[in-house]
């Protein structure tokens, strides 16, 4: 079996989300299409320098006031190894430790964050205008603790549900939370 892509942002206009500081949270909203399990996602990010840890999660969206931002729910999660990372923008894959069978028409948010990382080791997300009208991106100055609203641009992203991924194949129902095959 084969990833097969879901949802994706993919026509970027050159600008970028920087993550310079460990309380540079970055995310970006989706909606799913139909009910599948997740298990890899991309993002269309670069480095400068050597970077620290690059963290991928997956969480809710609630409305705090400024419309659907990140709700700090993290239902899956994995991480990025820094050498696949290119100092040009590309599409790079995280696979999910534990993949999460999603809902149907149902918003989730996409989270990227560093640690350690600083102004000359560092990650941008690349960000065009708002073009994916099924989320927005959103960043988070405060390690995940306060997101500025949705804004009119959207980060290069891609959803994929299939191979890879978790143990023996495995995934977390969110309507469960039981771990299945």
């Amino acid at each position: 079996m084969a990833f097969t892509l879901q949802e994706s942002h993919i026509d970027n206009a050159g600008s970028s989300y920087p993550i310079t500081s460990q309380f540079h949270w970055r995310g970006q909203s989706w909606t799913t299409t139909s009910a599948y399990t997740l298990s890899r996602v991309e993002v269309n990010i670069q480095k400068l320098g050597t970077p620290g840890t690059v963290y991928v999660l997956i969480q809710g969206v609630a409305d705090l006031g400024l419309g659907l931002v990140p709700d700090g729910s993290t239902i899956a999660s994995g991480t990025i190894d820094v050498a696949t990372i290119s100092t040009s923008y590309g599409f790079v894959p995280c696979d999910l430790t534990v993949p999460v069978a999603l809902n149907n028409a149902t918003q989730y948010a996409i989270v990227v964050h560093v640690d350690p990382v600083d102004a000359g080791n560092s990650i941008t997300w690349s960000l065009g205008n708002d073009l994916y009208a099924g989320g927005a991106a959103q960043y988070d100055n405060n390690g995940g603790n306060s997101w500025d609203g949705p804004k009119d641009a959207d980060l290069g992203f891609k959803t994929y549900s299939g191979e890879g991924g978790g143990a023996a194949g495995g995934f977390m129902s969110l309507n469960t939370g039981y771990w299945g095959a």
